[in-house]
């Protein structure tokens, strides 16, 4: 029996929390949804975690320097027929 998506969502962000929540994320939400060639969800998923950029860095102790997140995105693989995790991995946003 396959899954829903709104199923597969909730899996792709639970997993998200879970397996990055020691790195002090915050914001998670759901980016985009889409399916792969064998019908498995691909579940883009946003965060907010502590900047470790060198520019946040050369503001040195102050405020903005403490507070500073970069926004991550990972795309969730989900087994469309049993909810399992196939993969996670990291989805680069392009700079213009």
């Amino acid at each position: 029996m396959s899954i829903k998506i709104k199923e597969a969502v909730q899996i792709a962000l639970d997993n998200v929390v879970e397996l990055f929540g020691n790195q002090q994320i915050s914001g998670v939400l759901l980016e985009e949804v889409a399916r792969d060639e064998r019908g498995n969800f691909l579940i883009t998923v946003g965060f907010e975690r502590p900047s470790t950029s060198r520019a946040t860095r050369a503001l040195g102790g102050t405020l903005a320097a403490i507070m500073a997140t970069d926004r991550a995105y990972k795309v969730v693989s989900v087994a469309q027929d049993d909810g399992d995790i196939i993969s996670v991995k990291d989805r680069f946003l392009d700079k213009r």
